[in-house]
């Protein structure tokens, strides 16, 4: 791949990406070499979310990699994706959880009362062992360790924890619903004809992310989907966050908001008016892919590095803040509430970050501190009133501790 492509190289449509896969799948490059061929596109591009694109397919179109191998390509773009040092905060962190060489993909908790256990997904190794999903609990008194409750067949893009039951959405457009006490799978079906990549629960009701550019709406008490979003030009769904809470906090039982991230950018839907999105979200240079909404304040992360907040309070979404600073693209936000206007975003350049939000309501610049640096992607964050988790591909569960500051 020539670095003449450079700063173009993000035009290369999905055709472009599928003929470089099958080409690497015919060239005799050994998995001990796979980082290093990484490593060498990597530096010598002069864009970010394309890259990782590319990246993506050295990693999944060659022939079966070993998970150690993934990890240590992720491990050397990350390296060499830093954006140098940033002030960080002084928060006590703490991994409480690890299960390498596994590369976490997703996580979920209850966090009403303080974070008693942590549900994980992973990728599916590219053998026959399939994808381990993973349960951490605070009771196991300090161990670190995370126990398998069961292994699906492809990669996991999201958990949720519903009393006894864990909810599960897999790339091969499924839904899995798991007992979290025996074991196992108690039931499963169908939702989306191609992959799902993102998940959000709430009460009884779940919403996938379709890769063909819908979500679906799921009753765990019926076991059944029972609509759909069709997000029609916005293109592919990344994520489909459900509810205007925080912090775990009792919502009601039929929740009606749902924040879309999408590929032309995200989308706010009422679920008793299913036939159209309330408000579209514009201003990302790139696919959004994650979404939160905290009353009236909306956060979006896209692939192009940045997160905006948005107020929703009116008829049309006003731009309040773009945050800026990653080196790649970010891929989970939490938010505090309007109040507090604080938000967390985690990023493909592993790094977790805080940002202040200015008191005016017009746009301007947040105040932009680091939490922590994982050795690999972050994938997801989980925010309680006391701390901060994040979850990353280099196999591990990091508990931020908010110290000495205000709980936002």
């Amino acid at each position: 791949i020539n670095a003449e492509y450079g700063g173009h190289f993000w035009a290369m449509d999905t055709l472009n990406m599928d003929l470089i896969g099958s080409l690497l799948e015919c060239l005799p490059v050994r998995s001990a070499n796979l980082a290093a061929l990484t490593s060498r596109i990597f530096a010598r591009a002069r864009c970010t979310e394309p890259v990782w694109r590319a990246s993506w397919w050295l990693l999944f179109r060659t022939p079966s990699p070993s998970c150690n191998t993934r990890q240590a390509c992720w491990r050397e773009m990350s390296l060499l994706h830093g954006r140098g040092e940033h002030r960080p905060t002084n928060w006590a962190c703490e991994t409480i959880a690890t299960h390498s060489p596994t590369m976490i993909t997703c996580a979920s908790a209850h966090v009403s009362s303080g974070v008693r256990t942590v549900l994980c997904g992973s990728f599916a190794d590219g053998g026959d062992q399939g994808a381990p999903v993973l349960l951490w609990s605070s009771a196991s008194g300090g161990d670190t360790s995370m126990d398998a409750i069961g292994r699906l067949e492809d990669t996991i893009s999201g958990t949720a924890i519903k009393g006894s039951r864990g909810v599960t959405s897999c790339w091969d457009g499924r839904v899995v619903l798991l007992d979290l006490h025996q074991g196992g799978v108690v039931c499963e079906w169908h939702s989306h004809p191609k992959r799902i990549l993102g998940m959000s629960c709430e009460g009884d009701l779940v919403a996938t992310a379709g890769m063909e550019g819908s979500v679906g709406l799921h009753d765990l008490r019926t076991l059944q989907q029972v609509g759909t979003l069709c997000t029609g030009e916005q293109g592919c769904c990344y994520s489909a966050h459900i509810g205007t809470w925080n912090y775990g906090e009792t919502c009601p039982d039929q929740p009606e908001s749902i924040v879309v991230g999408c590929q032309r950018g995200a989308e706010i839907w009422d679920t008793r008016q299913p036939a159209q999105p309330v408000m579209r979200l514009g201003g990302h240079a790139l696919a959004v892919m994650c979404g939160t909404r905290s009353g009236d304040m909306v956060v979006t992360g896209s692939k192009d590095g940045t997160a905006k907040v948005w107020d929703v309070s009116g008829n049309a979404a006003r731009s309040l803040a773009t945050l800026s600073g990653h080196g790649a693209g970010v891929r989970a936000v939490r938010s505090g509430s309007w109040r507090d206007r604080t938000v967390f975003t985690g990023s493909n350049d592993c790094t977790v970050r805080r940002w202040r939000l200015p008191e005016e309501t017009e746009e301007a610049e947040a105040t932009e501190s680091l939490v922590h640096k994982h050795e690999a992607q972050v994938t997801s964050l989980i925010l309680t009133r006391e701390s901060l988790i994040s979850s990353s591909m280099d196999g591990s569960l990091k508990k931020h501790s908010f110290r000495n500051e205000r709980t936002p």
